[in-house]
């Protein structure tokens, strides 16, 4: 009898949207509920290894993080690959909806490379107050001289300067 390949990243996140649309449910209520994460993750870790994360399956990862925020399996298996979590992080950074945004900003905090740093002094300026707030404290907490304080035009959060444009 042969040997069953296993399911590919894809196929486990077409399953894993199936299901969340099957719930109809916020993921905050059901995310980490899910009972095939062990698939998914070890379909994401077969996917990382190969060393190149195409934009279809950067999107799928977001998706994945936004869902799975409590349990950090996705954040985890991204923190063995830099390069390729940046690339996430830096998609997620600049996505249009506010909890893919705030999703990443964990992320971007276990990097902590420049080019994370960057992007969460970015995020400190967001228009979302969830996302601004979640990355001051996640910056407060890598970076000694992240200033804190207040700016000049009131804000709390990141100083008023913008950081040069770097990468991971």
């Amino acid at each position: 009898m042969a040997e069953r390949k296993p399911a590919t990243f894809a196929h486990e996140v077409s399953h894993f949207r199936d299901w969340t649309r099957a719930t109809r449910q916020r993921p905050t209520d059901w995310g980490s509920c899910y009972p095939h994460w062990e698939r998914i993750c070890a379909a994401l870790d077969r996917t990382l290894a190969g060393g190149c994360l195409p934009p279809e399956q950067a999107d799928a990862v977001l998706d994945l993080l936004v869902h799975d925020r409590q349990a950090e399996r996705i954040l985890e298996r991204l923190g063995a690959h830099p390069m390729l979590a940046f690339q996430v992080a830096a998609l997620g950074a600049r996505h249009p909806h506010a909890p893919v945004r705030e999703s990443v900003v964990p992320l971007l905090g276990r990097l902590g490379s420049l080019g994370a740093v960057e992007l969460l002094h970015e995020l400190c300026h967001d228009a979302e107050p969830t996302v601004r707030r979640h990355a001051r404290s996640t910056l407060a907490a890598i970076d000694p001289g992240f200033p804190g304080g207040k700016t000049a035009s009131g804000d709390p959060g990141c100083g008023e300067s913008s950081p040069p444009s770097g990468s991971p």
